[in-house]
């Protein structure tokens, strides 16, 4: 898009890129001065229907629209391009290279019409290979993600033991503190007050602390953050053993 706008010196250039889902075309770069942003152009459109019609390895000028493509020229005209060429790759039109006028007026010549058609061609081959590209990612990240919950499910109940053994250690210091209290013995002054609280506290952060990495493993990947790089796996690996190190530590198994 920015060559043609550069080496040919148009008013405006337009990429229209195909949506599947929604069945229209909507813009996908620009260069110059052209129509909004928020522009699209429907599979319902005139234009698209005239469009889908002709052949493959067409360029379209308003200029030489005869007679019979009258439909097509006033479409072409009401949004002012001057030249449009197909995008098309294994017989489906993916896009719409569509361009303005020349700033100097001069017409489009049979150069022209076969660079716009080669790049076209182009064209077709890259965007397919980008689309290619972003289901593939796409479906990695849905699978990094299913795997997680399967992870999660095998999880839960270890995670349960996990919680279940600091509380355990909590519930008997606070009913040791209640009793002290109740039966009038318990001194602020006394060591062993100093130490159930200190011991209540580890475990509650213990348990913060498993709630966290669980949180943190569960979270869905987030598709902006992804970057490609030199990664360290430490961190991970301390953190799945963190999850499960009471298990281990059950079973016996050291991990150095």
């Amino acid at each position: 898009v920015d060559i043609f706008y550069e080496e040919m010196k148009l008013t405006h250039v337009i990429l229209f890129l195909y949506d599947e889902e929604k069945k229209e075309f909507r813009i996908g770069t620009s260069q110059g001065i052209g129509r909004e942003p928020g522009l699209v152009l429907k599979d319902s459109d005139s234009l698209v229907q005239e469009l889908r019609k002709g052949d493959a390895d067409t360029v379209y000028l308003k200029s030489g629209l005869g007679e019979r493509q009258r439909a097509l020229s006033e479409e072409l005209d009401n949004l002012r391009y001057e030249a449009l060429a197909k995008v098309i790759f294994e017989n489906r039109l993916i896009a719409l290279l569509c361009l303005g006028k020349k700033k100097s007026d001069e017409d489009f010549t049979s150069r022209d019409q076969q660079l716009l058609l080669k790049t076209a061609n182009q064209m077709a081959v890259s965007i397919s290979h980008a689309t290619t590209f972003r289901i593939q990612r796409d479906y990695y990240v849905l699978q990094a993600q299913k795997n997680k919950s399967d992870a999660l499910s095998n999880l839960s109940a270890g995670l349960g033991h996990e919680v279940k053994n600091p509380l355990n250690q909590i519930r008997p210091r606070v009913e040791l503190l209640i009793d002290a209290y109740e039966n009038k013995t318990l001194r602020s002054d006394d060591p062993v007050v100093l130490d159930n609280l200190q011991t209540q506290l580890r475990h509650v952060d213990r348990i913060i602390k498993i709630m966290d990495r669980l949180s943190r493993f569960a979270r869905p990947t987030e598709d902006a953050a992804v970057k490609l790089g030199p990664v360290s796996l430490r961190p991970f690996v301390e953190e799945a053993i963190g999850l499960i190190g009471e298990q281990l530590g059950h079973a016996e198994i050291t991990v150095e």
